[in-house]
């Protein structure tokens, strides 16, 4: 199981010290409102950015990510404290104003392909890039972590993807904004893009079916368990129901299968599957007990696991 220090899996580059229990529920919180688009949280997060004692570097950039996705042009005055802050680094902090501002500006457009097409234009546009430069840039898959600095190629990149992704919409995959990043090798935008047309439960089974069959535990994985678990109990339910039918069919599984989906379960914060988890804390496999063992704590709390804390 990959290590995890109060919700935050080892990271060999960064010099950010572990998140705490309450940061890891922070971030959960305003990503689900970023993913599900709810308005209703934006002061909350103007409020997270503007508290007194200057908040963890991976909470400030969520917080900045997901007044971004929301659009939320209120909070342009707290992009300028962080600015002074310097707790994020200057190209991430751009990244994420050309996003909002996109998203503001392209919301008077007509609904659909037209508004999609828009916001990445003005999106590009802000960062002084084009489509065909993202394309040929050379995207550094390595660099995930706050601390490490991104280059724009790769935030416009991932950006782009999250649009598609946010978005739900297929008309993304026809536009020149979404095709020229297609072929990226970096990890994350390669599984927005893919889950992008799918609904949020499609996405989430897909997801729990590729971790199950997983022969081994990398980066990639990481990001798959975490963007799982940014469902929540969507992401919970569908990997208890997984645990169980592998339990009926172990020979057709891995390992590191079972592996994976008891970390879903241990980030998801759904206190209802302890019972489940519990249960396999006596199995007759000693691999499988090691890793119900490990998650049952976590999941009897209702814990957030954090696995990528950042991208």
């Amino acid at each position: 199981m990959p290590a995890r220090i109060n919700g935050l899996a080892s990271v060999e580059a960064s010099p950010l010290r572990p998140l705490y229990p309450e940061e890891c529920d922070q971030i959960v919180l305003m990503r689900r409102a970023g993913l599900t688009n709810d308005h209703s949280r934006v002061p909350l997060v103007i409020s997270i950015l503007d508290a007194p004692s200057h908040p963890h570097p991976l909470v400030v950039r969520t917080a900045l990510h997901t007044l971004a996705q929301l659009g939320a042009t209120e909070a342009l005055p707290a992009f300028d404290v962080v600015a002074q802050s310097k707790l994020v680094e200057p190209g991430y902090l751009e990244a994420m104003r050309q996003r909002l501002l996109a998203e503001s500006q392209a919301a008077s457009a007509p609904a659909g392909t037209k508004r999609a097409e828009t916001k990445i234009a003005l999106f590009y546009k802000g960062l002084s890039l084009t489509p065909s430069q993202v394309r040929t840039a050379n995207l550094n898959t390595n660099a995930r972590m706050a601390g490490v600095a991104t280059p724009t190629e790769v935030l416009a990149t991932r950006e782009v993807a999250d649009m598609a992704y946010h978005g739900n919409h297929t008309d993304y995959k026809s536009l020149d904004g979404v095709t020229q990043i297609s072929n990226t090798s970096d990890i994350p935008s390669v599984l927005k893009l893919r889950l992008a047309p799918l609904s949020r439960t499609l996405r989430v089974q897909t997801l729990i079916d590729d971790l199950a069959q997983s022969k081994v535990l990398s980066v990639k994985q990481d990001y798959e368990m975490q963007l799982a678990d940014d469902e929540g109990t969507l992401a919970s339910q569908a990997a208890a129901a997984k645990l169980q039918d592998m339990d009926k069919n172990r020979g057709q599984y891995p390992r590191e299968g079972f592996e994976a989906i008891f970390n879903v379960l241990s980030g998801a914060g759904d206190a209802t599957q302890a019972t489940l988890v519990e249960h396999y804390t006596h199995d007759s496999n000693s691999y499988i007990a090691y890793f119900a063992k490990n998650t049952y704590p976590e999941v009897r709390a209702g814990h957030h696991g954090m696995l990528v804390p950042d991208y």
